[in-house]
């Protein structure tokens, strides 16, 4: 898996046991690649999401917008590429992260 880039990976559900394959963007990898973070992709507007704008090579379908909130650690699984997002985009996301978690 690489930063920036989306991929269809199972992502555990807040309120309840299970998961949903879903697009989730990779914002960073260990030194090893043995692990890799993620933040859910939505079509949800909230106020903890940055929504995507400038991603024509995205590969999602619709509006959506990046869970900043909760994030998920992703051990060699198995993953479908979707896309990836601008520099733009993903700098924006990589900043509100850090700001939200006072990194």
């Amino acid at each position: 898996m690489k930063p920036g880039y989306i991929y269809k990976l199972n992502f555990p559900y807040e309120e309840r046991q299970g998961a949903k394959k879903r697009p989730v963007l990779i914002i960073v990898i260990s030194d090893d690649n043995d692990q890799a973070l993620g933040l859910k992709i939505t079509g949800t507007e909230r106020y903890n999401r940055i929504p995507i704008k400038n991603s024509p090579d995205s590969g999602l379908v619709k509006d959506s917008h990046v869970q900043i909130d909760r994030y998920q650690l992703f051990y060699n699984v198995q993953k479908t590429e979707i896309g990836r997002l601008s520099a733009y985009d993903f700098k924006r996301v990589v900043n509100a992260f850090q700001e939200f978690h006072d990194l």
